[in-house]
């Protein structure tokens, strides 16, 4: 069974007791570090989500999905159920504002808005097809990621030792050794268990092809409700 923030967080803790001194049992740090472990392993994982917004006709604007972490295709989607490939990401500083049409391009406004180039002639829907963020791990959840409690010890625990070395109190030598030989074990058992993660959740999500502005926009072997 998967474990909870707490269990995760106390076997961090029990990783840290041989370099235990004052300041780097930080559990607030511990906690925050397992939850960037989370969106760390999440960026690289095959499980693509799938969202189809509704869109206006003539309105160019679009957000993403509230739980987009990588985005990695836009698509247009007209009222009759034509679909576009993938558009192209332009990086116009000044896209038109008045054309119309069948959506080509996108841009991005800022972190959150994003243009479609032109705007919809006609009703429709965005498309887009993107890596979902992980939610945040609490006192009594588990990550919803499958397999994937060691490697976020591991990440927690790498990080935490190398906070460790910033510590004006570490200037002995053999204390400064030790650290630096667990930050290399930490970092190498996380590298590992992540290429092996990676090849079996290409495995458990398999696409048929990368989706690219070159393929359909829906390359994948499940449509997720579409």
């Amino acid at each position: 069974m998967p474990l909870t923030l707490a269990q995760l967080r106390a076997q961090v803790m029990t990783n840290l007791q041989p370099f235990s001194f004052e300041g780097i049992i930080d559990t607030v740090a511990i906690d925050r570090y397992l939850n960037d472990a989370q969106r760390e392993i999440a960026i690289e994982s095959s499980r693509i989500s799938y969202d189809r917004a509704a869109q206006t006709a003539e309105d160019a604007t679009f957000t993403l999905p509230s739980d987009c972490l990588i985005l990695k295709a836009v698509a247009w989607e007209n009222s009759n159920g034509y679909r576009t490939k993938p558009l192209k990401l332009t990086n116009t500083l000044t896209p038109p504002t008045d054309a119309t049409g069948v959506p080509r391009e996108y841009s991005q406004e800022d972190d959150s808005t994003f243009l479609l180039i032109p705007a919809p002639s006609e009703d429709g829907y965005v498309l887009t097809s993107y890596i979902a963020r992980p939610t945040d791990l609490t006192e009594s959840t588990s990550s919803a990621l499958v397999d994937v409690d060691n490697m976020l010890i591991s990440y927690a625990t790498w990080m935490m030792l190398q906070d460790a070395v910033q510590y004006p109190q570490e200037n002995d030598y053999m204390l400064l050794k030790s650290l630096s030989i667990a930050i290399s074990i930490w970092q190498v058992r996380y590298d590992r268990a992540l290429l092996n993660w990676r090849s079996l959740d290409y495995m458990r999500n398999p696409r048929r092809r990368f989706i690219t502005e070159d393929t359909d926009f829906w390359g994948v072997d499940t449509h997720e409700g579409f």
